[in-house]
């Protein structure tokens, strides 16, 4: 059974919108909760609305409190009750790394090991009756210190206390742990707290200036063009949903679910056919012209790629959680190895007697006309390369000379990845030797390599394959492929270029292939060709060209593409 959406309710025949208004915002709106008509009776177009109607009323929360005047610098002015988990950390964070900075400079007489470890019994003695006072005594101080004003009854006061207390708990164990010997388990929570962590102002960081930090993030490898482009495209959509403006420490569950129910119904390829468009507009579109929405392994990439960057904030010391752990669409019914169909029989014998590979005008704009010429690059040979040797699109396009070699008698392909990144690979299993199927020798294919090879070292087998503005050759090739299917008549939704990597699969299956020798093939291994053969590219390649012969297509008759002649590299 489906779960009723939270904030839906019906009046009537009609839907409407029911949300609480926070407590520290009631006095500024004058009201317990915001009801507003969605005024449809169909309940799918009211979970449509509503979605739009939530973020409208997140924004109107958002405005009224950054206009409320206990909103000073950017943090509280007060302890009051609005203060939310995240808050409290940082101040907890403050006085934790303040405390460590201090411990670091003191030596065994300063640190009075033995009265440390009876503060420590103390501390964690449920019955002892000093115990609260002198946590209330050190948080007041601290408060005093911070310029902040508190009441001592209020519930954000108590769940300070909870957070001082452990903090204070584990200062004692780390001294103790220091000057003893003793090895007292640490509390996972301040695991990242030391006296070099750098403090960060959690409470005045908004989600714009963490997209920000993040980028310039100097631990992560800086990306290609193309993930550049899939993160700006990310960051627009946190921005539009969340605020830019909006503080991390105010991002909560709530407000990570907000970013859930808009994700699961924008539409499929929205940053193209939307593009610029914010997400409140899109979600104002009629369904008709929304169309499908986007699947759930597209949606679920954008709720992963936020909870990176809100694990990204705990790092950092903005924020205590991650508010968005665990934050997922349910997988589409359809089973991922069912994402593309591989090509039938018939499909095949179209794609390789089509005038490209018959006899055509030329391999550019003439491809589709039939002609007298045969020329063979890369559209002629990507296409065959893939449906033996079950290579990535972008794995075969970003080839160069020195990716064939001969290691211990056979003709191989190494898939690889480059530092400066030029090359990539999907996986780290995705670095592997593939020998080079007899098919394709017999197709002229170390011909072709013989004669690049003249051109100099690292020349690029297809160099007229442009590589496109993402950094990928096979972003371009991949909409000319697209092209071509439509030409020869194959007009399957999950028919694609990727479908010779299917066929590949499942011509291993037939030919009794081993499944260790398929995963290494294909890049599906977990540990690698070196663990599975010790490291001896000689006796991998041997034993893989053993097994790659074994794949056949029995229906396809590629004879007459064959080459007269044949010159190894």
């Amino acid at each position: 059974m489906s779960r009723r959406s939270e904030h839906l309710q019906r009046r009537g025949s009609v839907y409407w919108l029911r949300v609480r208004v926070p407590d520290d915002l009631r006095p500024l709106i004058g009201k317990r909760e915001v009801r507003r008509s969605l005024r449809t009776s169909d309940p799918v177009e009211a979970k449509r609305r509503l979605t739009l109607e939530r973020l409208k009323t997140q924004a109107e929360f958002d405005e009224a409190r950054r206009k409320s005047p206990s909103a000073i610098g950017g943090r509280p002015a007060a302890l009051q009750n609005e203060l939310n988990d995240a808050d409290l950390w940082s101040l907890v964070t403050l006085w934790f790394v303040r405390s460590q900075k201090q411990d670091a400079v003191i030596g065994p007489a300063e640190a009075a090991a033995e009265n440390r470890l009876e503060d420590f019994r103390a501390l964690t003695d449920p019955d002892d009756t000093n115990t609260s006072g002198y946590v209330v005594s050190i948080t007041r101080r601290f408060l005093t210190e911070q310029g902040l004003a508190y009441e001592v009854n209020s519930e954000a006061f108590r769940r300070l206390y909870q957070l001082m207390h452990e903090a204070l708990i584990e200062r004692d164990k780390r001294l103790i742990n220091r000057f003893t010997g003793t090895h007292l388990g640490q509390n996972p929570r301040f695991d990242q707290l030391t006296a070099e962590t750098a403090l960060q102002p959690g409470a005045n960081v908004t989600l714009s200036d963490l997209l920000d930090r993040r980028e310039r993030d100097l631990s992560k490898a800086p990306g290609s063009p193309k993930t550049k482009l899939k993160r700006a495209a990310q960051a627009r959509l946190f921005k539009d949903v969340l605020g830019a403006e909006t503080r991390v420490c105010e991002i909560d569950r709530e407000r990570a679910r907000l970013l859930l129910d808009a994700v699961s119904r924008l539409p499929a390829n929205m940053t193209k056919r939307f593009k610029d468009m914010p997400v409140a507009t899109v979600l104002k579109l009629p369904p008709e012209k929304l169309g499908r929405p986007m699947s759930a392994l597209t949606a679920n990439s954008y709720l992963n790629a936020f909870t990176g960057l809100m694990e990204f904030a705990v790092r950092e010391h903005l924020i205590a959680r991650n508010p968005s752990a665990g934050l997922r669409l349910p997988s589409d019914r359809l089973r991922a190895k069912d994402r593309r169909l591989p090509f039938n029989d018939e499909d095949l014998k179209r794609i390789f007697s089509a005038p490209l590979y018959s006899g055509c005008e030329n391999d550019e704009h003439g491809y589709a006309e039939p002609g007298p010429n045969r020329p063979r690059r890369g559209r002629f040979w990507v296409p065959l390369i893939a449906l033996f040797s079950g290579m990535r699109l972008n794995e075969i396009c970003q080839l160069d000379e020195s990716d064939v070699a001969e290691i211990g008698g056979y003709l191989v392909f190494r898939v690889q990845a480059t530092n400066d990144g030029t090359k990539r690979v999907k996986t780290e299993a995705g670095q592997r030797l593939i020998p080079l199927h007899p098919e394709l020798v017999r197709h002229g294919l170390d011909n072709l390599v013989f004669r690049v090879r003249q051109a100099g070292p690292g020349s690029r087998l297809f160099p007229e394959i442009a590589v496109a503005s993402t950094g990928y050759a096979s972003d371009n090739f991949s909409k000319w492929f697209a092209r071509f299917l439509d030409h020869i008549g194959i007009k399957h939704a999950r028919k694609n270029f990727h479908s010779f990597r299917h066929n590949f699969r499942d011509a291993m299956r037939l030919a009794g292939v081993s499944d260790e020798a398929a995963r290494l093939l294909g890049g599906w291994a977990n540990g690698g060709t070196e663990a599975a053969y010790g490291g001896s590219q000689e006796i991998e390649a041997a034993i893989l060209y053993r097994e790659i012969v074994k794949v056949r297509y029995t229906s396809l008759d590629l004879e007459k593409l064959w080459s007269t002649a044949s010159r190894h590299c």
